[in-house]
């Protein structure tokens, strides 16, 4: 006679043994801190905050829930930074035992944006499985099962659009858990990626793991893989350690001070760079006005007569305001739809401008429209590449130059040298970005950018457009194996105010085939240089409860945001205009 079988893992906790083991406790990502309570109600509280390295900004939550046992009822009411507030129901063993139903919402107030996501999840003897509905977008409907025998395990996700009718992604997964060790092996994003993964509980005091990766897409790279262990040193304290193909290693240190309150070091380091020196030298900081210049008036009177030609001090306009013009309107109505809009995800809101030539996507020739001043449009292809490298270096610099004994604010420079590696994303399709300093091999940044919006600009009378790219950079752990291609970047930096412009050389050569060319290409991008000023002016556009300077910085940001860039294309072929 058989003994009964224990209730598998979930599908997500597949392999999670592992993934925990080289995933979690290596806090060199960014600062976080969460915090516990609970009433004498049993109403549980939590706050969470979190910021990524190299960023201002600071997200976060505090989340509410009540749980009644007799009757399997759980309620959690959150409400993040962004405004966006979430509820969730859970009903548990009270309609049929083992199984739950929940109910997942959020609302965006400010914008009225929904979602509501209805889930079942069932699970007995040797079974489990899980049905998702996502109600407003498709409606897709996402199924998984886990089917357990004797430790063996087999599973298998696939996702189906109502709409459309038909299957949107699909994965497997085969794996044996034993009391002291685990394994697992994937295939996922429709058996386009794979990875397989180990854990072994070596002792009571020392856990041991790996993990493979292997993506069919990658066009070189081959098997991405990582190895760790974790040791307890006693019962409040433990260290963990990490090692990928890349030579990239991961410390952690955990150390409870008391019941409820523990803190957590990380430190990563790349063991290929360790002979190379750091330069030394002085730091390049970008100079700010804390208040955006306010233009003076005048009393308007009678003309002098003594002086008949000159004309006299006029006022802005009958009601003595400026309108915000049109077109720089649609831009700013365009970048706070796509900020307010974004993806609840912990990231950096990157707003840039690149200037280049916007191509008819038939005949490959710069785009021609019946207009005859700059105009937004769309169905063309947009190309950074530009050959005016040498020219716009060369007005920037007499800029700064002329500049020098100016009261005014100044330009400020800096020239760095750069490294990015582009790695395969383990979900979604955007690519994971490490930026390295080139002299020195220190990480500035690892993230997925996620591309949210862009808006094009054609300029009939200019020798080049122009695009408006609003993206998402979400700060993500160094991944594991070798990069599908790199960039390296010469760039000069250019600060002004709150505004970069950066001129970069690109050189592709890692790209192509060597049996190719090397290819060097250059770009000029704006950049709105601090996105937590980007965040804060957008929350207080248009808000009547405000001052008009508040209420419309948001506008004055974009205002001279869409006047730089119509400096630097009116400019593309002269001298300064």
């Amino acid at each position: 006679m058989s003994l009964p079988q224990p209730v598998p893992p979930s599908w997500k906790d597949l392999g999670k043994s592992s993934n925990d083991l080289l995933g979690k406790d290596f806090a060199f990502t960014g600062f976080n801190l969460e915090v516990k309570t609970k009433a004498p109600s049993g109403v549980a509280f939590k706050v969470a905050g979190a910021r990524a390295v190299g960023s201002d900004q600071i997200n976060g939550d505090i989340e509410a829930k009540w749980s009644e046992r007799k009757h399997g009822l759980t309620v959690t009411q959150t409400w993040t930074t962004s405004n966006i507030l979430r509820s969730q129901v859970e009903l548990e063993n009270t309609i049929a035992q083992g199984l739950k139903v929940d109910l997942a919402t959020s609302l965006l107030p400010e914008k009225g944006a929904k979602t509501a996501i209805l889930g079942a999840t069932y699970k007995q003897s040797g079974f489990h499985t899980r049905g998702v509905l996502d109600l407003f977008k498709g409606p897709t409907f996402t199924a998984d099962t886990v089917l357990g025998r004797d430790g063996f395990l087999v599973g298998a996700e696939a996702s189906y659009n109502v709409t459309e009718g038909n299957v949107t992604k699909y994965a497997t997964a085969i794996g044996y858990n034993a009391p002291e060790y685990a394994i697992t092996v994937h295939g996922l994003n429709n058996l386009k990626a794979f990875s397989a993964s180990y854990y072994h509980r070596v002792s009571a005091d020392v856990e041991a793991g790996a993990k493979a990766l292997y993506d069919t897409k990658a066009t070189q790279g081959g098997v991405s893989i990582e190895v760790g262990a974790k040791a307890y040193l006693d019962s409040a304290a433990f260290v963990k350690a990490k090692i990928n193909n890349q030579g990239v290693i991961g410390l952690g240190y955990t150390q409870a001070l008391r019941p409820g309150v523990k803190v957590a070091f990380g430190l990563a380091l790349d063991t290929q760079k360790l002979n190379e020196v750091s330069p030394v030298g002085p730091s390049h900081k970008r100079a700010r006005l804390t208040d955006s210049p306010v233009a003076s008036t005048s009393t308007n009177g009678p003309p002098n007569m003594r002086e008949p030609q000159q004309l006299p001090p006029l006022s802005l306009s009958i009601l003595g305001v400026e309108p915000l013009d049109e077109f720089i309107k649609e831009i700013a109505d365009f970048i706070h739809h796509m900020i307010v809009n974004r993806p609840d995800i912990a990231g950096t809101v990157e707003v840039e401008a690149k200037i280049g030539i916007l191509r008819d996507k038939m005949s490959g020739h710069r785009l021609t429209m019946p207009v005859l001043v700059e105009s937004n449009t769309i169905d063309c292809r947009f190309e950074s590449n530009m050959s005016a490298h040498k020219h716009y270096n060369s007005l920037l610099n007499n800029l700064m130059t002329s500049q020098a004994s100016s009261s005014s604010s100044r330009l400020n420079y800096s020239h760095l040298h750069l490294v990015d590696s582009f790695f395969p994303a383990t979900e979604g399709h955007e690519k994971i970005r490490v930026t390295r300093d080139e002299q020195s091999g220190n990480i500035q940044a690892c993230v997925k950018k996620i591309r949210l919006g862009n808006l094009d600009i054609y300029s009939p009378k200019r020798a080049a457009d122009w695009r408006v790219s609003v993206n998402l950079e979400v700060p993500v752990q160094h991944p594991l194996g070798s990069p599908t291609h790199t960039r390296r970047k010469d760039r000069l930096s250019y600060a002004h105010e709150e505004f970069a412009i950066d001129l970069t050389k690109e050189d592709l050569s890692r790209l192509i085939p060597i049996t190719l060319q090397p290819q060097t290409l250059y770009e000029l991008e704006l950049e709105i240089a601090r996105p937590e000023i980007l965040l804060a002016t957008a929350a207080t556009r248009g808000d009547v409860n405000l001052s008009e300077h508040e209420r419309s910085a948001f506008d004055e940001l974009i205002r001279a945001f869409v006047n730089n860039a119509r400096i630097l294309v009116r400019n593309s072929s002269d001298g300064w205009q």
